[in-house]
């Protein structure tokens, strides 16, 4: 018996193994291959790069570099440009926004909004690591407020500054959330409950303004970085209190108008006299 022996040919995206003969070599199982099974395939279009700007027009490091044009970095644009803009996800459902994209790009499959959200979460949680190792090098100092919305709910921020190697100041809301009540002991337990979960624990300062609850918010902080057991804080806490300068200029301004009232009320009326006076007159 002669022994026959059938050539194969290989995928050179995913070296999968194709026999090379009349009945079943065709060129039809390699396109159907491509199509449906490779994953690793790219269309050359998609993988040749044009020379384009690095950056947004006006951007001061703005470049000729050459650019190449994938469906993964289109829908992170769009994404950023949801975030930016502060537009709803429902635009990309939208027939005026589907044309623009055709005409900017006719490749780009433009998603759903359910696919926006989800890429918008994977890219909060990429963004959060990335901050979360670059402020574990640095020792930062955070600056927080409170107050109380038209709905009557309580909403607190926190906001850490620091420099980076580079001696770049840097400043990135950590958190924005709600708070039940104005009380110091809360104020301080959020603040602690933000700073762990971020991995803070070199603490330079935090600003906040004069009222009494931040005092109590700050001395109980101070109480908890004392037991961490990495505690890196400074001066065992002494110059951790920083009083807001906008706030107490704020007051002395207040202050020193008060004694100003009955001029500045008379300036008002007169102002007030003068603009409600029809101009035909």
């Amino acid at each position: 018996m002669v022994e026959v022996q059938v050539l194969k040919a290989k995928c050179n995206h995913c070296s999968a193994l194709f026999a090379c003969d009349t009945s079943g070599g065709g060129t039809s199982i390699y396109i159907k291959h491509i199509n449906k099974h490779c994953r690793s395939y790219k269309p050359t279009d998609e993988l040749q790069k044009v020379l384009g700007n690095s950056g947004p027009s006006g951007d001061v490091k703005n470049m000729l570099v050459a650019k190449g044009w994938s469906q993964e970095e289109a829908v992170e644009g769009i994404v950023e440009y949801i975030v930016l803009e502060e537009v709803p996800f429902s635009v990309v459902e939208t027939e005026g926004f589907r044309r623009m994209m055709y005409k900017v790009q006719p490749r780009l499959h433009v998603p759903s909004r359910r696919t926006i959200v989800r890429d918008l979460f994977n890219m909060y949680d990429t963004m959060k690591n990335q901050l979360k190792r670059e402020i574990h090098k640095h020792r930062v100092s955070l600056t927080t407020d409170t107050w109380t919305s038209m709905q009557n709910l309580n909403y607190m921020v926190l906001t850490a500054h620091f420099v980076d190697d580079e001696w770049n100041m840097h400043k990135r809301i950590l958190n924005f959330c709600l708070i039940s009540s104005h009380e110091g002991k809360e104020i301080g337990k959020l603040v602690e409950q933000c700073l762990v979960e971020w991995g803070i624990e070199k603490v330079m300062c935090i600003s906040v303004d004069n009222a009494s609850a931040n005092k109590v918010a700050i001395e109980y902080i101070v109480r908890k970085m004392w037991k961490w057991p990495n505690s890196k804080i400074v001066m065992n806490g002494k110059f951790m209190h920083v009083r807001c300068l906008a706030h107490i200029i704020n007051l002395v301004v207040k202050d020193g108008l008060k004694r100003l009232d009955t001029s500045v009320d008379a300036l008002r009326n007169a102002v007030r006299f003068v603009r409600s006076k029809s101009s035909k007159v």
